[in-house]
Formats: structure tokens, sequence, C-alpha cells
């Protein structure tokens, strides 16, 4: 029992199969997983925290796909692991559960903790990661995110599209590492700004 739970804290993972809450136990609450995470000393993600807070007394049968998902990352969360391995995080959330896990995730690096996620949102993996592995033809292919979701050909291979920034921002005739590889709407909407300026400033010369 030691050594597993020596393991656990090294790697915790969070898999994306239903399955996997209902084989935890249909009828316990999931004040558990929740009581957990606090004595572990994870109260300064208020958005995150809350919402566990109000699910905490309900039997895990009970809860949504989201809910389950929730408490699934509360658990791992609350094993301090070295190394976090996420299935699909972010499959079955709405856009604002999106951001609370994200924001977890970003509170759990701040503590030390390496996060490796799956997903196949490509938007999610250009605004969030620093290095990104493409599987294609059962080749693995490994690099930097903004190398590996600017290869059009590679990113098509993997049967996925590249990064709806780096789209919009070719089309408007704009090279994303020329405006900083932006990630964000927020920093989408500078570089489209400063390129507008820019173009300006050259025809009233």
């Amino acid at each position: 029992m030691q050594l597993l739970a020596e393991e656990r804290r090294l790697a915790g993972t969070v898999l994306h199969e239903r399955r996997q809450a209902d084989q935890e136990g249909a009828d316990h609450p999931a004040v558990a997983s929740w009581s957990t995470f606090l004595r572990a000393g994870r109260g300064g993600m208020p958005s995150f925290t809350q919402l566990l807070e109000a699910i905490a007394d309900r039997p895990v049968h009970r809860l949504s796909f989201g809910q389950r998902k929730r408490v699934a990352v509360a658990g791992a969360l609350a094993m301090h692991p070295r190394v976090l391995l996420l299935d699909e995080p972010t499959a079955g959330l709405d856009p604002a559960g999106v951001e609370e896990m994200l924001a977890a995730v970003a509170a759990l690096e701040a503590h030390g903790t390496t996060v490796v996620l799956s997903t196949h949102d490509v938007d999610l993996a250009w605004r969030w990661a620093d290095e990104v592995a493409l599987v294609v033809d059962h080749v693995v292919h490994q690099g930097e995110v903004t190398d590996a979701l600017t290869d059009g050909a590679l990113v098509e291979a993997a049967r996925l599209r590249p990064p709806w920034s780096v789209q919009l921002l070719r089309e408007m005739g704009i090279e994303p590492a020329a405006a900083g590889w932006p990630r964000t709407p927020a920093e989408v909407a500078v570089a489209v700004r400063a390129s507008h300026l820019s173009r300006i400033s050259q025809v009233t010369r």
C-alpha cells in the first residue's frame, strides 16, 4: 500500500472514459475527494473549489459527466503528484468549466507539477502547451507547439486543423512568427491592430 501511495504521488491520472467514475463507487459521495482536496491545501483556486463545494454531498452516480471529471481531478490534485496525466480533461465541459479546469491546472503547475494532457482540441493545445506530440501513422512527431501546430502538412496528416488564430492571421497576410506567436484572442487582437497601424503608416508616408 505504501508503494502504491508513492506511485500515485509521483504520477496522477484522470481518464476520459465515463466508466472510471462508475468504477470508483457509485454510492460514495463526492465529498470524499473534496475533503482530501482541501486537506491538501489546494484552496487557492476559488472557482474550481466553489464548484466542488456545491456538489460535495451528492452521490457520484448523480453527478453529470463534467462534475465527475472535476471530482476526479480534485482527487488527483490532492495526491500532490510530480506528474499529472490528463486524458481529454475538457471533454464534456462547458466554456466556463474549461476555464476553471485550466486555472486549476495552472495552479498545480505553479506548485511544481508537470502536466501532460491528451486532447483533440488544437486551439486548447496552442493556447496552453509548451510542447506537443502529434501521432501520424503510428509515428509520434514531437516539438515546440509553435513549430508543430503551424506545420500545415503535419497537422493535416494527423487529421487535425491548425489553430484558429494561425489560420486567421495567415488569411490576413500576417505571419504568426512575425507577430510573436499570439495564442489568445487578446494577443491576436493586438497583432491585428499592430499590423493595421503599420500598413496605415506605410501608406501615409
